[in-house]
């Protein structure tokens, strides 16, 4: 959850690339570059939760996604009925099958990945025997070719035996949460852990690298490093889940945030597109510092707005 405040944070810096100066840009790139297995992780968690529980998802869990998803979605279209937008019957009609603000597109993406895990059981697999196949599958996608024209190769794939689909991609990442998530204790030690921060951190180094690189080249933002489905995502995801799984043993913390992570998610968006952050940025505020008090300001309204709808929301639909 603070991962998404994070990325949405620094994202929209992205796109002054030569509008700031590089050390700035650098700084967004780096901090995005180092969110982005946000998203798979939770599709991750998703899994671990669902798939390896003895019932899996039940419609209750269907219908709370389902409110939530409507819920935030009527405040987007008042956020933009609120900025001046012209709200319409075609607007409200299509909250049911398109989001009406950019970050609530996760609720979407959920819902068929949902629907296929009530479906699906995995139950008395042996994770490790099925987990290089799902990581297979993953990595081979066209993204994995990205890397080739920087090492002097111009070659490209594509096909049916590559991965084309972010649903895939989303239903995949369930999947590696749920036969990781499954693992004992005894899998995990210091030494993997070592090695899992190792990993994260070195596929988030190149991510950042490669996207810089990318981007000098055009002289303008291109994000395709950054992309769900790109090799060094899945890598970063991986090892940043078996992180966390680990630390589940071990760790115990960051309570208000987890219960609260709905509404944050939900809210946080909308706090972010104020124009606050450019006059900051217009007055010399370098955009590093705008970064982190837009984080720090955007997670503590969703927290303290997220208290106030756990509040009003008895039955825990959309909190």
């Amino acid at each position: 959850c603070l991962m998404v405040v994070m990325l949405h944070s620094a994202a929209p810096y992205l796109y002054q690339y030569g509008d700031i100066p590089t050390s700035e840009w650098m700084f967004a790139n780096i901090l995005d570059s180092f969110t982005r297995a946000c998203v798979p992780i939770f599709f991750m968690i998703s899994g671990y939760l669902f798939f390896s529980s003895r019932s899996g998802p039940r419609s209750r869990h269907l219908v709370r996604l389902v409110s939530a998803t409507l819920f935030y979605s009527s405040v987007g279209l008042l956020y933009r009925f609120s900025a001046g937008s012209d709200i319409t019957w075609k607007s409200v009609v299509a909250i049911f099958y398109s989001p009406s603000f950019y970050h609530l597109w996760f609720f979407y993406a959920l819902l068929p990945v949902y629907l296929l895990m009530m479906v699906v059981r995995l139950r008395g697999a042996e994770p490790w025997r099925l987990m290089p196949v799902l990581v297979l599958i993953l990595v081979l996608n066209p993204s994995s070719t990205d890397i080739l024209p920087f090492l002097g190769m111009n070659y490209s794939v594509s096909g049916p035996g590559f991965l084309d689909s972010n649903l895939l991609a989303y239903f995949l990442y369930a999947l590696l949460g749920v036969l990781i998530g499954g693992l004992d204790e005894k899998h995990f030690s210091r030494i993997s852990l070592a090695a899992s921060l190792a990993i994260y951190s070195a596929a988030s180094v190149l991510i950042a690298t490669f996207t810089y690189l990318e981007t000098s080249q055009a002289g303008a933002f291109i994000g395709k490093f950054y992309e769900y489905a790109n090799a060094f995502v899945v890598v970063q995801a991986i090892s940043l889940f078996v992180v966390f799984r680990h630390c589940s043993f071990h760790l115990a913390g960051l309570s208000l945030i987890s219960a609260l992570s709905l509404p944050v998610y939900g809210i946080h968006a909308f706090l972010l597109e104020k124009p606050g952050s450019l006059g900051l940025l217009a007055q010399g505020f370098p955009a590093s510092a705008v970064i982190l008090m837009s984080f720090v300001a955007a997670v503590s309204v969703s927290l303290a707005l997220g208290l106030i709808i756990r509040r009003a929301d008895r039955a825990g639909l959309v909190h």
